[in-house]
């Protein structure tokens, strides 16, 4: 019988949340965002969007998304060192992939 419960290694470090918010075209949808983001690193333990604006302050036809990024490693508490390139690199994947801009 398959076991139908799978499980994985948490951590004993406690996790950083940062915020990130870019302006992406207003037809852009959110999902591959949230994917792409997961896949710069291994240590992006979740993504979640938290806002969208297209108020006053946006250009016409883009919209602003602001994400929550959790990083968590299970062999060390995490350092402003260990989470700053990381959030660089996300801002440029999803400006080579999206033409996002940091909000």
């Amino acid at each position: 019988i398959k076991n139908p419960y799978s499980y994985s290694k948490f951590s004993r470090f406690p996790s950083v949340e940062r915020d990130l918010a870019v302006i992406i075209p207003k037809d852009l949808l959110v999902a591959p965002i949230i994917q792409t983001i997961k896949e710069v690193s291994q240590i992006i333990s979740d993504v979640s969007l938290f806002d969208i604006y297209d108020g006053s302050g946006i250009e016409e036809g883009y919209k602003s998304v602001a994400f929550r990024v959790t990083l968590s490693d299970i062999t060390k508490t995490l350092s402003e060192q260990d989470i700053s390139p990381i959030m660089e690199n996300i801002l440029q994947v999803l400006n080579n992939k999206f033409s996002a801009k940091l909000r």
